[in-house]
């Protein structure tokens, strides 16, 4: 049988989790908590400075890139650092 949720939140960053808790508080919703993460193994991803180490690494970042805006002067694609499995909730 599937499980059915009253509420579903997408991202388990600080802001996902506050939301997913605050909506958990009301004992009649059933909320879900998605998240794209793992377990953080690699090292550079404990350290402030390890964030450098994972931007244009697929294992740890998404690799989006924008599409080209000549009007905004954006003549070429421009990186989106938003790294996956650094960030956000981490499995206890």
């Amino acid at each position: 049988m599937a499980e059915v949720w009253d509420t579903v939140v997408v991202g388990a960053g600080t802001a996902g989790c506050v939301l997913a808790a605050r909506l958990s508080e009301d004992p009649g919703r059933s909320v879900l908590l998605l998240e794209a993460g793992g377990p953080r193994l690699k090292p550079w991803l404990h350290i402030p400075v390890g964030y450098f180490k994972t931007v244009g690494n697929p294992a740890t970042d998404w690799m989006y890139r924008t599409e080209a805006e000549p009007g905004l002067g954006l003549a070429r694609p421009v990186a989106l650092f938003q790294t996956r499995r650094a960030t956000g909730a981490r499995p206890q």
